[in-house]
């Protein structure tokens, strides 16, 4: 039964290389473009017993979290700006 995954983010704040299962569909497009970058593996249930996590991937999430950050500053500047040109 799908019931979704944790917020990977939380582990990329700190650089923590994660695993996620296939239940994703609450964060999907976030872990595909995770996965995109390396900054995650998606494994399944066998796996998760046998294959550590790749070191490399906490480095590499924390990076992809660093440069998808300031979303809220660059759109209330745009708000303000659209704002002040039409006053």
């Amino acid at each position: 039964m799908p019931h979704g995954g944790h917020n990977p983010l939380e582990a990329a704040l700190f650089a923590t290389p994660c695993q996620i299962g296939p239940s994703i569909f609450n964060f999907d497009s976030l872990i595909d473009d995770m996965q995109a970058e390396k900054a995650i593996e998606c494994i399944t249930a066998e796996q998760l017993f046998t294959r550590a996590p790749a070191p490399e991937t906490g480095e590499k999430a924390r990076c992809f979290l660093a440069a998808n950050q300031g979303a809220v500053a660059k759109y209330r500047a745009l708000i303000l700006q659209k704002a002040k040109a039409q006053s």
